[in-house]
């Protein structure tokens, strides 16, 4: 399960039984919007770094510490080109 899908899932409980305050899924759901944020910040250093210097490791590195941990999916990858 990745961190998207426990939070949503979070909230859906939350929602369904009310064992939370409304604002406390609102925190929730703004903190996956920073999160988002980041993930696509992350990403696009990782494109200006990898077409700076294509022989540096860490644009893959970083790229792969985001797919291990979850935290990208297939909206949000942005496109590579090999030119």
């Amino acid at each position: 399960m990745t961190i998207h899908e426990l939070l949503e899932q979070c909230g859906k409980d939350v929602a369904a039984f009310g064992h939370v305050q409304a604002d406390t899924v609102t925190q929730a759901t703004e903190l996956l919007r920073s999160l988002d944020d980041l993930v696509m910040f992350v990403k696009r250093m990782a494109s200006a770094l990898r077409k700076a210097d294509p022989s540096n490791d860490l644009p893959a590195a970083a790229l792969t510490y985001l797919k291990q941990n979850g935290l990208t999916n297939n909206a949000t990858i942005l496109r590579r080109r090999n030119d």
